[in-house]
């Protein structure tokens, strides 16, 4: 693993755990330039997932939502849960990441700290990767090497495969506050969204006392020439945005500093032997709010990835394309949810800036199905109406065509198993829908005669699902050619 922050240290420690030697080269430390980030209860089954619930419930400052003045949303509190019982975590890096380095080095990964990576060959099935630490070189090869150097890129760059975004060039000026005493702000647990014609801004309290303000301004725009104070520019930014500014004063500036917050993708997210992890091989619009979800979501798959490619490497290309086409359709996704916000915010704040947030150009290709789209279709309703109107029915499979094999992970691996083609694209091919698994409904579908019998022998051989849910599916697959309904009379045909 080249890069010691959360992507390495879980990747690290899940792969260790797994019984593989690993190595860990982690570059020099800077707590004093560590960010705050929020992590929503969304996060928890990652949290638990990759094994840090409890590290991150050690470090973590408990939040309850969001408070944010965005567009026509002039202070509206957004809690996780109606009645606020929902929480989530605040959480500074600048703790959070050593233990989740010393949790790796626990588990049995050997970790190199203060190492500076200076070359990565790879050649065929040799792998070496060249450092220096504490002015010594050092070397050490490896069947894989994982990238999780963050904006570092060190082997995304080194490759050529980076790629930058028109537009996406974007720097966050960040500061840390403290005060002697608690804010006596409402909601004072909240992460604090406030925007402007420049930018936008967020506020991450890690505990009652420390803040932490960062502003996302122009890369390009910001002003920051040599020679011009940091901290001069840092306020004269804040002073923008008044409700945040309200927040820190009388509390003192502790640090002050920049860094980079551009947006960018990956031309490719695997190659033989190599893994681009994390902001390693792209980084989202931080308008998104899915950035530390998503490094731990793109760990947790790259170690599965990485441990399918040395179990199974007759599967490791089809792990590596995997890996890569859900990275790929991560950001494309989390792309067209910035844009969303961007366009919100454009009709505040008509600026360059927030003119060039809103026309991001995506990829509709690379978006997944919209399962909500899908099921208010005109043919899915007309086949939910065919299914209301009969009391018993027989169902066939229309084409054996539309079954097909798929990679989908399974435990600590990737498994090629059945799916559905849903129509002509690879995006349509689909295993479940809103947790529903077609494969089982279409097997079981062909031997039910009503849709009580079906649910139920469904709920019993593969777990509940919401009944809706149940009929949504079974209207598509009737919609979209995979099974057809014949007429109840059929029932007394001779076997």
């Amino acid at each position: 693993m080249i890069g010691g922050g959360p992507s390495g240290a879980v990747v690290a420690r899940l792969l260790a755990s797994w019984g593989h030697r690993v190595v860990v080269l982690a570059r020099p430390d800077d707590p004093a330039r560590a960010l705050a980030n929020s992590l929503p209860p969304s996060t928890f089954k990652l949290l638990h997932q990759t094994g840090i619930a409890d590290l991150v419930d050690r470090v973590g400052f408990r939040t309850t939502g969001n408070t944010v003045w965005w567009g026509e949303r002039d202070g509206h509190a957004e809690s996780f849960s109606p009645d606020g019982s929902a929480w989530g975590y605040q959480v500074d890096r600048a703790q959070l990441d050593p233990l989740l380095l010393d949790a790796a080095a626990a588990a049995g990964a050997q970790v190199v700290r203060g190492a500076r990576v200076r070359q990565v060959r790879a050649e065929a099935d040799d792998l070496g990767v060249t450092y220096v630490r504490d002015d010594r070189e050092g070397a050490c090869r490896a069947r894989l090497v994982l990238d999780c150097s963050g904006r570092a890129g060190v082997v995304a760059v080194s490759h050529a495969l980076r790629r930058h975004v028109p537009g996406g060039r974007m720097q966050a000026l960040v500061g840390v506050w403290a005060s002697d005493e608690r804010s006596g702000l409402p909601n004072q647990t909240h992460t604090f969204i406030e925007t402007c014609d420049a930018g936008w801004a967020w506020s991450i309290p890690t505990s009652h006392t420390v803040r932490h303000v960062g502003i996302m301004v122009d890369g390009a725009a910001s002003q920051l020439a040599r020679g011009v104070s940091l901290d001069a520019t840092y306020q004269a930014h804040l002073a923008l945005l008044p409700r945040i500014h309200r927040q820190v004063r009388g509390a003192r500036l502790v640090r002050a500093f920049a860094c980079d917050a551009s947006v960018y993708t990956a031309a490719r997210f695997a190659e033989p032997g190599l893994l681009l992890v994390g902001d390693a091989g792209a980084t989202l619009n931080p308008l998104s709010s899915f950035g530390i979800k998503k490094a731990l979501a793109s760990a947790w798959l790259a170690a599965v990835v990485a441990h399918t490619s040395l179990v199974h490497p007759d599967r490791a290309a089809l792990a590596r394309d995997f890996f890569s086409h859900w990275s790929s359709q991560v950001w494309h996704v989390n792309l067209k949810r910035s844009r969303e916000f961007a366009e919100e915010a454009l009709v505040q704040h008509p600026s360059a800036f927030w003119q060039t947030q809103a026309s991001a150009s995506v990829d509709a290709s690379q978006l997944p199905l919209d399962e909500t789209a899908l099921l208010t279709s005109a043919p899915v309703r007309a086949a939910f109406a065919q299914l209301r109107l009969r009391d018993t029915f027989v169902l066939s499979l229309a084409s054996q065509s539309t079954l097909v094999s798929a990679p989908i992970v399974r435990g600590q691996v990737i498994a090629i198993e059945g799916a559905v083609a849903l129509g002509p694209s690879p995006r349509d091919i689909v295993r479940y829908l809103r947790g529903v698994d077609l494969v089982a409904v279409v097997g079981l579908a062909t031997g039910a005669r009503d849709v009580p019998t079906l649910f139920e022998q469904y709920c019993a051989r593969h777990g509940a699902v919401p009944l809706p849910d149940m009929i949504g599916a079974l209207a598509l697959l009737i919609a979209r050619g995979v099974l057809a309904i014949d007429a109840p009379h059929a029932l007394a045909a001779p076997r």
